[in-house]
């Protein structure tokens, strides 16, 4: 068992996935990015830092499901009610007033942010208004989400606790079904979405967005890495288009600030600036 990585060997780590597979974690904040690597060796059975570099190196590791374990399921169903009510009342239905509406959610990690929105449009009736793009940097996160997330019940728990904190119109219970004890979303939810791998650090940003969603990552980057990845996204809108990050973050000090103006302090939402 691995109870401690020196920052060293996190860097070399590192390096040895950027050098041989283009994946580049060097920006992410080390702490967390620590806590995850020894929590995916012990998982696997990994007794030896050296043995495991060597084994990148030589491309004799399971890559995909490395990337799989190593991110951070980042929030749950409605999490933060305010900020969806403030979605709900205030934004989605005067940017979803016509079909074509692009929306996108980056780096995603579950459904979670996801289901949530679909379900705030189907209640609105806007469902067949907006086409929402989703990407995320591990394919296999993406083919749980279609197939409806396979939530934990108690992790449903929170959800419908935060659901009814949210005020919505219906039950949860009313968009998921269980099977052995597990919950699966509708996946007919999912109709108007698009699945792109994409890795939201490094690859060119997309494009003709009128409104990004990006909750509780960026506290897992250094500023630098944040910088770089607001001002893809901020790329990626429309002039006027809106910036989502919830209450429990801030652009307050990055270099992106020029581009855009903060319409809601409390939920931190922003308005990506006409010129």
């Amino acid at each position: 068992m691995i109870n401690n990585i020196g920052i060293v060997d996190t860097r070399k780590i590192i390096k040895a996935i950027n050098e041989t597979y283009n994946y580049d974690f060097s920006n992410y904040a080390l702490t967390s990015f620590k806590h995850r690597l020894i929590k995916f060796f012990n998982n696997n059975n990994y007794n030896s830092l050296d043995n495991f570099i060597e084994k990148i190196y030589e491309k004799k590791f399971p890559f995909d499901d490395f990337i799989n374990q190593i991110l951070i399921d980042t929030t749950e169903m409605f999490r933060t009610p305010s900020f969806w009510r403030e979605m709900r009342d205030h934004y989605l239905p005067q940017l979803v007033s016509s079909r074509d509406f692009k929306i996108w959610l980056p780096h995603i990690t579950s459904g979670d942010d996801l289901f949530t929105l679909e379900i705030i449009l189907y209640e609105l009736g806007l469902s067949n208004n907006a086409r929402i793009t989703v990407t995320s940097m591990s394919e296999k996160r993406i083919e749980k989400i279609k197939t409806g997330g396979i939530y934990n019940i108690k992790k449903m728990e929170v959800g419908t606790a935060n659901y009814k904190r949210y005020a919505g119109k219906s039950q949860l219970s009313n968009y998921y079904t269980v099977q052995n004890n597990s919950a699966y979303m509708d996946t007919s939810l999912l109709k108007n979405v698009n699945f792109q791998k994409h890795i939201i650090t490094q690859d060119k940003p997309l494009s003709g967005f009128k409104l990004v969603i990006f909750q509780n990552h960026m506290i897992y980057f250094n500023q630098s890495l944040e910088d770089k990845v607001a001002s893809s996204i901020i790329d990626s809108l429309v002039a006027g288009g809106i910036f989502a990050i919830g209450s429990g973050e801030s652009l307050e000090y990055s270099t992106v600030m020029n581009k855009i103006k903060l319409i809601d302090k409390f939920e931190k939402i922003y308005k990506k600036k006409l010129s």
